[in-house]
This record gives C-alpha cells, sequence and structure tokens, in this order.
C-alpha cells in the first residue's frame, strides 16, 4: 500500500530511530487525532471513513494513529478515490482453535499417576465433576460446601481485616490542655530564631492571605474547595492552619492529609516539622505509607498516601476510625488519582454520619465547578500563587533561537509577539505562484560542473557510491543552489536521478536540502515522471502530492493553511513570516511523536551561554521518561562549551541519595541542569529553577477498556499541566519557558489529563467497593439494592469509568473465584475478602495463596513484589541495557532458563547474599548486573509485608514453613501460569520474530528486553506436525505502544502446568485418520488417545488411561486450594495432601522435558555452586531441575542437587540443605 511508505528523515539525529518522516501538516495531524478520539469514545458508531482528498502521507498517519489506539484501519479504492476506512476491533479468534499438540508425560510421570490412584482411586462423583472439565465445581466438595454456603452470613467476623492499631488511633484524649500546647508553640515562633525566620517566611506566601477566610470556611462547612495555584502555600499550611486553630480553642485535632505520592507524603510532612520546631515522627507531625511510617504518640497530623487511607477504611473498626477524625485533607486532588476519585464516592456517602468530620478538597489546577457540584455546591476558595513573571517562548521561538536549519532559515533573536506580522493565507498564495515560475539558469561554477557530473555518474552507473558522491556535492555549499543544479544536455536534476533509481532515503535528503519537485528536464519531465518511467508508482504518487503542495521548494508547507483545510482554526493565523516557514519545515522533517535530542540539548546550550552573567539559575527540562533522560544525559555531557553544567536526573530509577543531590545547591559558577519526568510537576519543588525547557511529552501507561489492553504511550500533556510546568520557573526571580511545541498544537491540548479511573485496570477498586460495603454497612448508598453491583457504585464518580472497563473487571473476579456470579448479586467470596487483603492484584494474590500451598512461597513473593513494584533491572543507555540484558539471561539460566520472573528471584538471591558480605560488594554486585538497589530493598520490604499479612490471616505460620519447594522451578513455573492465567500463549515458529499466539488469539512479540526474546525452535516445533510438542508461555500483561502489542516479561510453561490450571477442560474424539485417496478414516496408529481441550484454544493429545487421572488431579488439586480457603488453619484430607505431592512430582517431570529438548538452545549458567542452606546456596551454577518435593509425611527434606554448566567457572556444582 502506497500510504504505508514514505522518505526517511536525516539520519537518525533527532529521533534516534532512522524512522519514517511524514510530511503532513500539524493542522493534519491534530484533526485526525480529534476524529480518531471522538470516534473511540462514540459507542454507537462502529466505523469512520476518511475522506479521499487525503494524501499518501496523510492516510499513512491514519494507520499510525489507529494503531496506537488499538482501532483497525484499511484503504479502500483506487486513485482520487482511496480512502481510509476505520473500524473497531472485532473479538479475537483463537489462532489454535483446531489444533492438537501432544502432551507428552514420560513413563517417570505415568508411573506417579498409576501409584496415585491405586491408592486414592476417584470416586463417581469426582468423575462426574472432572468430566465438567470446569474448577468452580471444586467449591462443591462436601467439606466445604457448608463453608461455601454460609460465606456471606459469617465473613465479617471471621475474615475481615484487622484493625490498625498505631499511635495516631490509640492517642486521642480529652486529658491534653491543647491552649497551653498552642502557646508554648506561639511561644517558640517568636523567640527561637529559626522558627521565627521561618515563620516571616510562612507569612510572604500568598495562602496566608487566605488564613482566617479557610478557618472560617470549614468551620461553617463540612465540605470545602481550594484551588490555589502553584507555589501558593497550600500543602503545607493549610494543615496547620487548622491544627493551629483547633488547639487555640482547647479542642484536640486529628488531621489525615492524603498525597498521591509516597515522596511527597515524606518530603512534605518534613517539611511541616521543621516549621513547628520539631523532628517528623517525634512529634505533632509523622507520615505513613507503605512499608514505612513515623508516628508519635502526640501525632495530631498525618501524611499518608489515598492508599493507605483506603485500606484503614476497608478493615474492621473503620467506623470508630473516621469517628476519631476531625478532618481529611485530599490533596492534589487535579492528578485524578484513582483512589482519591473512589475515595471521593465513598467520603460523599459517609459524611452525613460523621457531622464533625470536616472535609478539605487541595488542588492546583482543576475544574472548580466540577468538584464542588459534586458535593453539594460546597464552597470554593480560589488561592492565587505567587509567581514571578515567566516569560513564554514555543517552538517557532525555540528554532529561531537554537538557529535551526542555519542562518536562511530565520531571525537570529526573535522575541515573542513582537515579530513583523503577514496575513499567512497571502503568502501562501505568492510562494506557490513564484515556485511554480522557478526555473534554475545552469550555473558555470566548479561545484556546479562537478554536480552535473555526479548527476549523469548517477544515471548511467547507479550504485550505493556514486548516490552518496551525489548527496556531497549538493550539500557542499551554502552559497549555491546546488541541489537544483540541471544537466547541460538533458536539463536532470539530483533528484531526477534519485527518484529515476526509486532511492527512496536519497530523495528525503535531496528534498531536506531544497530539491524542487517542480523542475522539469528538458523532455519535459518531472521528478514524479522519471519514477513512473521506471515502474516507482509509490514513489511517484508521494512526489506529486509535493508537486502539489505550495511551498515545497523549501520542504515546507503552510501550517495555517492545512488548518483552515480541516477547520481546526476560524480564521487565518498571523506569524513571522520567516519564523513560519521555519517551522513548518521542522514539523515536516521531524517525528512529533519524538523527544527532539539535538534540539534539547542546543537549547541547553543557548539558555546556559546566554544566561551566564547569572549561572545560580537551574534549567529545569521536562522529559517524558528514562530513554530519553539518559540520552539527553550522555549527549550534554559530550557537549563542548558545557563543563561548568552540572547533569542531574530526575526519575524513580534514580537512587533516594542521588535523588537528594537535585535539591542541593550546585558549586559557585555551576549551573544545574535537572532532567525530569512530570515527578517535578507537582509532586517536587525544586527552589532554584529559573528557566523550564518543556517537551510536552508524557509517557502514560493506560488501560484500553475496549481489548483489555495495557498501553504505554508518549503521548501530548495537557494544558493544565503545561501551565503547571510553567509555574515551575517563577518561584525564585523572573523565569522563562521554553515549550518545544508549536501554539497551534498547544491550543489543541485537552484542558486536563483523563482521571485514571478511565485508563486503568479496575480488578482492585472493584474488590475495595465489595469490602468498603460491608465494613461502612448500612451508610454506602445502595439505591435500594441489598447489595449494589461493582457498575452502580462506580458509575457515582465524579467521571465515572467505561461499563466495558468495570464489566472486564467484574468478569475476571468472577473467574478467579472472588465474586460469586452476577446471578447471586455479585457478592465477594471468603477467597475474594482474602485477596482483598493483599496490596496486589487479584491474580496476584491468588498467585500467593497457591505458593503457599505447594511450598514455593519464597520465589514467588520476590516475583509478586517485583511486578507490583518495578523489575530491578536498570535500563539505561543502550549499553547499560545490553549488559542488562546479558546479566538477566545470566539469571534466568541459572533457574533453567527461558524465564524473566525466575532470573529476578535469583538476581534478589545473589544480591541478598553479596549484602551480607558488606556495602562494598553489595555496590560491586548491583555495578556488575545492572541492578537497582533501592528496587531491590523496597521489594525486600514489601515481601516482609506480604508475609506479615498472609500470617495474619492464618495462611502460612512462617515463610520457611511455606517454601519447603523453593528450589522446584516446575511448580514456581505453574503457580506463575496460575496467577497470569489467562495471560498464556504458545510460541508460533511461523514468525520472524519471537511472537505468541495468546488464548484470546492475539499475536504479540515478545519484547527485545526479554530473555525469550532470542527464543529459537527445536526441529519437531518447525517441523509442526500433529505429533509436535508445543512452547507455551505465560505472562503478566499485553502492552500496545506505538507501533506494536508485545509481553514484556515471560516464562516458558509445560502443557501440563496449562491442563492442570486452565479454566476448563474438555475430553473429545481424536478423529480418526483418513485415507486421501479412498476416503477411508481409521483410528490413528499407536497407543488409544483422546483430547483435553483447554478453554477452546490448544488441544492435547493424551493417551486414553490418563485422560480420567489427568481431570481428576486438576479436580482435587482445585479442592485443595477450597479447602485452604475455606479453613485456612485445618490440615488437608489425606487424598488433597497426597495429590500435591503427586502434582508436584509429574509437573518436574514435565518440566524436566520441556527444558531437556532446548538443551542445544538454553546454555546454562556454570560456576560450581557451593554449599549452603537450600535456596540460599551461594555461587552461580548447575541447578537441580529434576527435584522431588517432600512427600505428605515430612515437612523437611534432604535433597542434593547435580548440575553441569559452562560460563562462570565451568565445573560440577551440588548444594543440600533442608528444605
Amino acid at each position: 500500500m502506497s500510504g504505508d511508505r514514505g522518505f526517511r528523515g536525516g539520519r537518525g539525529g533527532r529521533g534516534g530511530r532512522g524512522q519514517i518522516i511524514r510530511p503532513v501538516l500539524e493542522g493534519t495531524r491534530i484533526a485526525i487525532d480529534k476524529q480518531l478520539a471522538e470516534f473511540r469514545a462514540n459507542v454507537d458508531c462502529d466505523e469512520i471513513v476518511f475522506p479521499a482528498d487525503l494524501s499518501n502521507h496523510d492516510r499513512a498517519i491514519v494507520h499510525t494513529e489507529c494503531k496506537k489506539l488499538g482501532l483497525k484501519s484499511k484503504s479502500h479504492g483506487k486513485g482520487e478515490e482511496r480512502r481510509v476506512h476505520v473500524t473497531k476491533p472485532d473479538k479475537f479468534i483463537a489462532v489454535d482453535a483446531d489444533d492438537s499438540r501432544t502432551l507428552n508425560l514420560s513413563e517417570k510421570g505415568a508411573r506417579q499417576l498409576n501409584e496415585y490412584f491405586s491408592k486414592f482411586p476417584p470416586s463417581s462423583n469426582e468423575l462426574e465433576m472432572a468430566s465438567r472439565g470446569t474448577l468452580d465445581v471444586a467449591w462443591e466438595d462436601e467439606n466445604t460446601k457448608s463453608r461455601a454456603e454460609n460465606n456471606n452470613n459469617n465473613a465479617t467476623t471471621t475474615t475481615a481485616r484487622k484493625p490498625y492499631t498505631d499511635a495516631f488511633l490509640t492517642t486521642f484524649g480529652n486529658n491534653v490542655d491543647y491552649k497551653r500546647l498552642h502557646e508554648e508553640l506561639e511561644h517558640k515562633r517568636t523567640h527561637v530564631h529559626e522558627l521565627a525566620q521561618i515563620s516571616m517566611k510562612r507569612q510572604t506566601l500568598p495562602v496566608f492571605k487566605y488564613k482566617d477566610e479557610i478557618i472560617e470556611r470549614v468551620n461553617a462547612n463540612q465540605v470545602v474547595l481550594l484551588a490555589g495555584s502553584t507555589g501558593c502555600g497550600k500543602t503545607t499550611q493549610v494543615p496547620q492552619f487548622l491544627l493551629d486553630d483547633c488547639w487555640a480553642n482547647g479542642k484536640p485535632a486529628k488531621i489525615i492529609c492524603t498525597q498521591p505520592r509516597r515522596i511527597s507524603a515524606m518530603t512534605v510532612s518534613d517539611r511541616i516539622a521543621s516549621e513547628r520546631g520539631e523532628n517528623i515522627g517525634e512529634g505533632t507531625v509523622g507520615y505513613q505509607i507503605r512499608l514505612e511510617s513515623k508516628i508519635s504518640k502526640a501525632c495530631s497530623l498525618l501524611l499518608v498516601t489515598t492508599g493507605v487511607l483506603l485500606r484503614r477504611l476497608t478493615s474492621e473498626g473503620a467506623d470508630a476510625y473516621l469517628s476519631s477524625l476531625t478532618h481529611i485533607i485530599i490533596d492534589e486532588l487535579h492528578e485524578r488519582d484513582r483512589f482519591a476519585d473512589f475515595l471521593m464516592i465513598v467520603l460523599k456517602d459517609v459524611l452525613p454520619k460523621y457531622p464533625n468530620l470536616k472535609l478539605i478538597l487541595m488542588s492546583a489546577t482543576m475544574r472548580e465547578d466540577l468538584f464542588s457540584n459534586y458535593f453539594d455546591d460546597c464552597p470554593v476558595i480560589k488561592v492565587p500563587g505567587f509567581i514571578h513573571p515567566v516569560r513564554e517562548y514555543h517552538l517557532e521561538d525555540v528554532l529561531a533561537f537554537t538557529n535551526w536549519g542555519g542562518n536562511n532559515a530565520g531571525l537570529a533573536n526573535p522575541q515573542p509577539s513582537k515579530h513583523r506580522k503577514v496575513d499567512a493565507s497571502s503568502s501562501f498564495s505568492s510562494q506557490q505562484q513564484q515556485q511554480q515560475q522557478q526555473q534554475q539558469e545552469p550555473s558555470t561554477s566548479e561545484a556546479s560542473e562537478m554536480m552535473r557530473a555526479a548527476i549523469e555518474n548517477a544515471f548511467v552507473a547507479p550504485s550505493d557510491e556514486t548516490f552518496d558522491w551525489l548527496l556531497q556535492c549538493a550539500a557542499q555549499s551554502k552559497d549555491e543552489d546546488l541541489v537544483n543544479v540541471q544537466h547541460s544536455a538533458t536539463g536532470a536534476t539530483a533528484l531526477m536521478a534519485a527518484a529515476g533509481r526509486n532511492r527512496t532515503m536519497e530523495v528525503s535528503q535531496l528534498l531536506q536540502l531544497g530539491a524542487n519537485v517542480n523542475l522539469k528536464s528538458q523532455n519535459g519531465m518531472l521528478a514524479s515522471d522519471w519514477a513512473e518511467r521506471f515502474e516507482h508508482e509509490d514513489l511517484a504518487s508521494q512526489l506529486r502530492e509535493l508537486e502539489s503542495t505550495p511551498g515545497n521548494n523549501d520542504v515546507a508547507m503552510m501550517e495555517e493553511d492545512g488548518a483552515a483545510r480541516d477547520g481546526s482554526f476560524d480564521g487565518p493565523v498571523v506569524l513571522d513570516e520567516a519564523a513560519l516557514m521555519r517551522l513548518s519545515k521542522y514539523q515536516l522533517e521531524s517525528d512529533p511523536d519524538e523527544v527532539d535530542v539535538d534540539l534539547v540539548c542546543s537549547l541547553v546550550k543557548h539558555v546556559h551561554e546566554k544566561n551566564r552573567a547569572k549561572p545560580d539559575g537551574a534549567i529545569l527540562v521536562f522529559l517524558p521518561g528514562w530513554d530519553e533522560i539518559s540520552k539527553i544525559k550522555d549527549a550534554l555531557s559530550d557537549q563542548a562549551g558545557l563543563t561548568d553544567v552540572q547533569i542531574m536526573p530526575l526519575h524513580s530509577m534514580v537512587s533516594p541519595q542521588d535523588q537528594r543531590k537535585v535539591f542541593q545547591k550546585p558549586p559557585r559558577g555551576v549551573r544545574k541542569v535537572v532532567l525530569s519526568t512530570n515527578i517535578a510537576e507537582t509532586a517536587v519543588t525544586i527552589d532554584d529553577v529559573v528557566y523550564v525547557i518543556d517537551s510536552g511529552k508524557l509517557k502514560e501507561k493506560g488501560y484500553d477498556a475496549y481489548t483489555a489492553v495495557s498501553t504505554l504511550h508518549q503521548t501530548w500533556i495537557s494544558k493544565a499541566s503545561a501551565t503547571q510546568r510553567k509555574g515551575r520557573a517563577g518561584r525564585v526571580r523572573p523565569g522563562e519557558v521554553y515549550r518545544l511545541f508549536s501554539k497551534s498544537r498547544f491550543e489543541a491540548f485537552a484542558e486536563f489529563q483523563l482521571p485514571e479511573m478511565q485508563r486503568s485496570p479496575l480488578e482492585e477498586i472493584c474488590l475495595q467497593v465489595k469490602m468498603m460495603q460491608e465494613t461502612l454497612r448500612g451508610m454506602i448508598h445502595s439505591n435500594g439494592a441489598p447489595s449494589p453491583t461493582c457498575a452502580s457504585f462506580l458509575k457515582r464518580a465524579v467521571e465515572a469509568p467505561l461499563p466495558q472497563a468495570v464489566d472486564s473487571a467484574v468478569t475476571l473476579l468472577i473467574d478467579i473465584g472472588a465474586f460469586t456470579s452476577a446471578e447471586e448479586d455479585e457478592r465477594i467470596t471468603r477467597l475474594g475478602r482474602h485477596l482483598a487483603d493483599l496490596p496486589l492484584h487479584p491474580r496476584v494474590g491468588k498467585m500467593l495463596l497457591y505458593a503457599s500451598l505447594l511450598g514455593v512461597l519464597d520465589p514467588i513473593l520476590t516475583i509478586a513484589c517485583a511486578g507490583a513494584y518495578r523489575p530491578p533491572f536498570i535500563i539505561g543507555t543502550d549499553s547499560g541495557r545490553q549488559n542488562a540484558n546479558r546479566a538477566k539471561k545470566g539469571f534466568s539460566d541459572a533457574l533453567g532458563g527461558g524465564s524473566d520472573h525466575l532470573a529476578i528471584v535469583q538476581a534478589f538471591k545473589e544480591w541478598e547474599v553479596a549484602c551480607r558480605n558488606g556495602r562494598q560488594a553489595e555496590n560491586q554486585f548491583l555495578w556488575n548486573n545492572s541492578l537497582s538497589g533501592s528496587t531491590l530493598h523496597m521489594i525486600k520490604g514489601m515481601r516482609m509485608q506480604l508475609i506479615t499479612a498472609l500470617t495474619q490471616r492464618g495462611f502460612i505460620q512462617n515463610l520457611q514453613s511455606a517454601s519447603y519447594n523453593t528450589n522446584a522451578t516446575s511448580l514456581v513455573r505453574s503457580v506463575l501460569a496460575v496467577g497470569m492465567y489467562p495471560l498464556v500463549g504458545r510460541m508460533l515458529p511461523q514468525c520472524r520474530a519471537p511472537t505468541l499466539g495468546t488464548l484470546k488469539g492475539e499475536r504479540v512479540r515478545i519484547h527485545p528486553g526479554s530473555v525469550n526474546a532470542r527464543f529459537e525452535f527445536s526441529q519437531d516445533e518447525l517441523e509442526n506436525t500433529s505429533s509436535s510438542t508445543t512452547t507455551l508461555a505465560c505472562f503478566e500483561e499485553i502492552t500496545r505502544n506505538e507501533s506494536n502489542m508485545y509481553v514484556r516479561d515471560s516464562t516458558l510453561i509445560s502443557g501440563t502446568s496449562l491442563v492442570l490450571i486452565a479454566n476448563t477442560v474438555k475430553v473429545e474424539a481424536d478423529p480418526p485418520v483418513v485415507d486421501p485417496l479412498t476416503g477411508e478414516s481409521f483410528p490413528k496408529p499407536g497407543v488409544p488417545s483422546a483430547l483435553l481441550n483447554v478453554d477452546d484454544w490448544i488441544s492435547f493429545r493424551v493417551p486414553l488411561t490418563q485422560i480420567a487421572q489427568l481431570c481428576t488431579l486438576r479436580l482435587r488439586l482445585f479442592k485443595a486450594f477450597a479447602s485452604r480457603v475455606e479453613r485456612t488453619k485445618k490440615p488437608l484430607a489425606a487424598n488433597l495432601q497426597q495429590c500435591l505431592h503427586t502434582t508436584s512430582i509429574v509437573l518436574a517431570d514435565s518440566d524436566h522435558n520441556l527444558l531437556g529438548a532446548r538443551n542445544q538452545y538454553i546454555q546454562r549458567g556454570g560456576g560450581g555452586r557451593g554449599g549452603g542452606r537450600g535456596f540460599y546456596s551461594g555461587g552461580r551454577g548447575g541447578n537441580n531441575q529434576n527435584f522431588v518435593p517432600p512427600p505428605p509425611s515430612s515437612s523437611q527434606f534432604n535433597g542434593s542437587g547435580d548440575g553441569r554448566g559452562g560460563g562462570r567457572g565451568r565445573g560440577r556444582g551440588r548444594g543440600r540443605g533442608r528444605y
């Protein structure tokens, strides 16, 4: 399709990827984005058709944007009638629905099954239940049936969360003289020099002028909305106003203030404490975040993350807790965190029961009327910020400052809004006439003669060398228009030569040099005619698009003409003509989806050199992600003339110690340049920033409710965010903001960012809804229903999530057993209550419970925490990424290979060993293996939190008792499949890059950073016969970026694992063999077999003797799980306990077959494994993949492992220990 091809821009300098650059007007891009967004949001519209007047490049942009949004697009028609049709995605069709593979159980596995069922034969009732193929029948077991039936009646007393008993809740009392406390504080504020200085500074904050009004409004109303501009001081001062007012009137105060981020809760509480002359956590101010808290017995003001407050409200004693509070402050509401939006629904319902509880909503920029109306027209207080004047520069100005395109491209020193103005539409037509009349007179200079010779050579002897020489000749002089020199005899140009030979790269580069597409050779042919003459239709078509485009002589189309054509603007826009030409040329030659690294570096250098006399002003650069931060940091480090600049990244990947350096003053005479994501927008404040460079980009993780796929895109920010970023430049003195987007693009920005509740999966939220309905029974609005549905509850949000997202979340929760079916009023089950108590996605929580059942909790804890937080591997620059990938593969190979998740397990284990050898050994280990120490410490802390939660719920006695099978990687892989199901797929041999065909029918790529990115198929799989085995993998999520759907982390699993954990497994007859000549059918040769069809996706051929055994084994496995969930402290029945043992052996055998078949591809890590205790043995080396778990009669097992491997220190490794 011609629309899928185009010219490549430059040599990858800006985007760094050498991607296709489409010469499309910005106004057209904006109009396309707007129309696609409206179509996607319209549930009643299934198709839109774009008009036929779109160019090939315009259509290519439509196709590209559709990929980002998960829409389907296809061009239909020919010539002038070619149109792009866009539709919404259909339901996926499983790619393996009619496929069957062999499930190879070895003789050892078959023998174990026979032994187990000879001892515990299935009853007729079990066989009947197993034949249904579903797992929910396990709840019907007579040992758990009565518990399941009474689940809803006694759950709140037996499984509710334990009440919190921290100091903040228990120190509330009336025997304190609060007036005296207030007088002592005021005395310190006037007589202690440091506090006096702080008090004077506090009084200069804009919010201080509104102190009396704020207190008066809060005392008179239950809900107050405070909209304070950036820098007004609301976050640190309003909580103190309320606390001081209570004390001054002799009243106690218990104030909760929520923050969207951990770092905000810590830094704000520390700031408030210092302003009150206290140490954080030792006086009246404290904080509580996940895994960490600082609270004293005297605490009256507690800073928490929103999630901490929600967890308190879903715990036993929520009513008493709310009764003890005087104020709840929700800060940074404009960020629209999904938990904050959820919290507002809850508080709106419960506030009438607590008339003494005050709610204060605070934000920097938001739609005041939206939230005021939500809380029954509550009063609004608007506080302006104290911001020095900030001068705005947009992309059109930045291009001039940095002299983009050379001196002939524009002015040397533009001043915004002071240029000579011209009507863009009139200059547009005059340029078009000039272009049509242009014809070059032959030049007689030596350079021109050389150019003519290069043109002739390119026609006569085309090769890479001749066209390289042609480009060099065209670009060698800035004084002469060599690119448009015509051959003396034929009138041919360099562009004609490149077009005739279909050299699209050279065509693109010649156009950037100013090649004129309207010049004609002596036979009257244009460059497009030369392309057509040699049957290069795609290239000819694209050149014709440029012929009909005004201003193409400079490869610059008028942006405003595009705006007029697509209706984006009401009238003609006037701009400085030179600036307009430069802007249009830049936009046509750059990729709007990428941050221009070269431009950012040039701008940093320009700002620094222009203000060398004032080096104390820091430069803050807003970038979308770590990739851009790393690239620009490296590029700036290589820049000449920037030796007196200190470059500092601010990102969650940076260690806390390095993050703190960002807030420190640089040495005298050195300018600080901070490269940050949007974390510096509102969460933290860098006091010395004077200059802001705003890329206008945000890397946003979202969720497509229509396809249940996660998304990761670089998107444009909102106008509110742009205003926030601008405000960061005016806190110290008059500042400047340089926006790397045009004024037109800014006007097209959304007013506000989409609420997180509308772009996130809702499973955790839905679980909390049901828990909240129990802990706050009678207070949650239900519209008269005894048990309101999640959909009806969330529909009452300030801006409700999409119904598809809620339906998808509820369906998943029903599938995993956390909710009863919709016919049973969507009630939360006992399993659901257990899962709600774990601060993890419900699927991951179920995985932990299975891990404790099968004795592999230790490694699964590490995987779960890394998934909930982030993987520990640092991916920085290209070289750093390669080092991280090598280390990751080494860790994975040490545990059998083929698993990103097991790589994390091994990395964590070896890090713990390194930590025991001292700080220096730890740092060296982190450096060698591209690991983040702060991330690993966070994972360690999260593990402890989860161990405590599982212990309190009665699932485990301690970690060791639930980790006796830790080294059985086969069980770890199977438990991973349980937690990730139905996110499983089959490796597809027919695809070039490693690709999975999923259970739902998608085809998704393996991410390049995965250890499975270089997966190679065995010969058996490549032959792809019905007797072939197949390689399966499980994964956490599917992510869609700008061009592909992919999975980042995956783990290879066996077919047996899939059969045992799938939702449904149906027994089907094995179709007979049909003679192609006679049509006669007869049974397949060999052992009689049948098919086990997994979720109508893939079928496994299994001997008839093993069919009933496998079906009954999977039923009993889930019965064991159901029994443990229902009665956490009672031992399992003997047949179920032995089932776990048998399952472990069968899975270990299958895992050995899976990895053994791939031995020639998966190289095990070497190095003799030293002695040690089980899983914690030191060293990297061979691993016992045939580990047999302990029999049910023993809680410990003495075993030895034996493995061989190359790599670091060849040799045999032995490990011996107790499990």
